[in-house]
């Protein structure tokens, strides 16, 4: 096996994996196996591949040991459906069927495997947590975040960069930063920290279906409060005050 990819293993070392995402990676079938033109495969198939998955993600961040993070179908989610007013939280999912065998498979990763199970919460919260306790008990850099989800971006310490493929840290300066993406036809706000927690406030998550700020209003106009009109708010702020 090439090892080359691989970061150092630092002892004691723990990834704290989004299992979430896992789940849905695995689950979820290819186009071929939709078409027929592959075999479907089994769920003692797609327990291995959980397996695989985590434990190469494991080998990636030099961790010696991991633990998985899931939300199960039974979760109350810290209750945010009742918080939400503007919006239903999350409404925007109702018509979405899920993969076979999502619940399932999430069954067998918060039975079988190291893992926290989140019932009164989402696994996002229990994911943060774990990084502000590392950082409470200076040992961040021995706590591993992996997750592709943005709204974990705010959360200081050690985190696998899925972009740049690396271990990276948002430690001292955790105000962060933002930038402003015009890859793409519509722009996007990235970045890092408590700053982009903030663009996040004014623009809203279309993901979850939260609301942001209805409008701007500037030199007795209001402008929609997008992408790009958030980061020129948020462009020379410097700190959380």
């Amino acid at each position: 096996e090439d090892l080359s990819s691989f970061a150092a293993q630092v002892p004691g070392r723990v990834a704290h994996i989004d299992a979430d995402f896992t789940a849905y990676q695995v689950v979820c079938e290819t186009r071929d196996e939709l078409d027929g033109l592959k075999p479907r495969r089994t769920f003692a198939e797609m327990q291995e591949q959980v397996i695989s998955i985590v434990e190469y993600q494991t080998r990636l961040v030099g961790a010696e040991s991991y633990v998985l993070y899931i939300t199960p179908p039974a979760s109350t989610k810290g209750g945010r459906a009742t918080t939400a007013v503007t919006k239903e939280y999350q409404g925007n999912r109702k018509n979405r069927i899920k993969p076979e065998h999502l619940d399932d498979i999430r069954a067998f990763m918060g039975e079988a495997l190291p893992s926290r199970v989140a019932l009164d919460r989402e696994a996002d919260d229990l994911l943060c947590q774990a990084m502000y306790e590392a950082i409470e008990n200076d040992c961040p850099e021995l706590h591993v975040l992996c997750s592709r989800d943005k709204d974990l971006n705010m959360v200081p310490g050690y985190y696998w960069d899925y972009r740049d493929e690396q271990v990276m840290a948002l430690d001292g300066d955790t105000f962060g930063y933002i930038e402003l993406d015009r890859s793409k036809k519509s722009p996007k706000v990235t970045g890092r920290g408590t700053k982009f927690f903030w663009a996040q406030c004014l623009m809203g998550d279309g993901a979850d279906n939260i609301a942001g700020l209805p409008s701007y209003h500037l030199n007795d106009k209001n402008h929609k409060c997008g992408a790009v009109t958030t980061y020129k708010l948020l462009e020379d702020a410097e700190s959380d005050l």
